[in-house]
């Protein structure tokens, strides 16, 4: 055979054992709350490279949009949400396992980096605000934070909301906002502006006796097709591995209970 026809039956070889060779792994697939997105490659990657022989395959959304996908039909192995309220009404509706704790975030203002705002007081000087829906964690936790500064500072929410000029359906679309130069200020969680990706936004801290907490929970669904190894991956998620890779992460691991 010339050195041609030698070179085409060796890729041929090549091709024929590539498209035989299947991934053998066991797939989990885990639906995360959108601001767990960062922190969730994270664990997927650590966990894996324990576990060759599991696929951690991570969808994230908005917690109201997966409880509603899930409560859809949408399939899945484990649910993680910002707001243990999805994971209650999906256990009353006898489509996952009772919840358990995962982790806790705060609440902190993204704005741009030259911004002159110092202090959550000065949120109304903002010209431009962004924040999440009601109907999604971030949108709710951001209403008690504007409630308890109004207990004090009276007209403080009205003045709020007379410069939202948009309501988005996840915490990393509102912060986006920031980043784009389409809004001046946004309430986001402490996690959501940690990283490199964030260069060129500044956080300006809500103080204790505004804050809200914002506490994540997961639980199996009932649903799951691998509830082994996914029961297996959320004691891991739990355990000091887990949480030291979550409170790495910026979150207050071990206060979700």
């Amino acid at each position: 055979m010339n050195p041609l026809g030698t070179l085409m039956a060796l890729i041929a070889v090549v091709l024929l054992s590539a498209c035989g060779r299947t991934d053998t792994r066991t797939p989990i697939v885990v639906l995360a709350a959108s601001s767990l997105s960062a922190v969730f490659t994270t664990l997927e990657q650590q966990y894996e490279t324990s576990h060759p022989g599991v696929d951690v395959q991570v969808s994230t959304a908005g917690s109201q949009t997966l409880r509603t996908q899930i409560e859809q039909g949408l399939r899945g192995d484990i649910f993680a949400s910002a707001d243990p309220s999805h994971i209650a009404a999906l256990h009353e509706a006898q489509l996952s396992e009772p919840m358990r704790a995962l982790a806790a975030n705060h609440l902190v203002i993204a704005v741009p980096a030259d911004s002159t705002m110092r202090t959550a007081d000065q949120l109304p000087r903002a010209g431009r605000i962004v924040i999440g829906t009601t109907a999604v964690p971030i949108g709710r936790y951001t209403r008690r934070f504007l409630q308890r500064v109004e207990a004090e500072i009276p007209g403080f929410q009205r003045k709020v909301e007379s410069r939202i000029v948009s309501e988005e359906p996840n915490v990393r679309l509102t912060l986006a906002k920031v980043q784009l130069g389409q809004a001046d200020a946004a309430v986001v969680y402490r996690t959501d502006t940690m990283g490199p990706t964030n260069r060129g936004i500044r956080t300006v801290e809500i103080p204790e006796k505004w804050q809200v907490t914002a506490r994540y929970g997961m639980s199996l669904l009932k649903e799951s097709q691998q509830r082994a190894q996914a029961a297996q991956f959320m004691a891991w998620l739990g355990s000091s591995s887990g949480q030291g890779l979550l409170t790495s992460a910026g979150f207050q691991a071990g206060q979700a209970q």
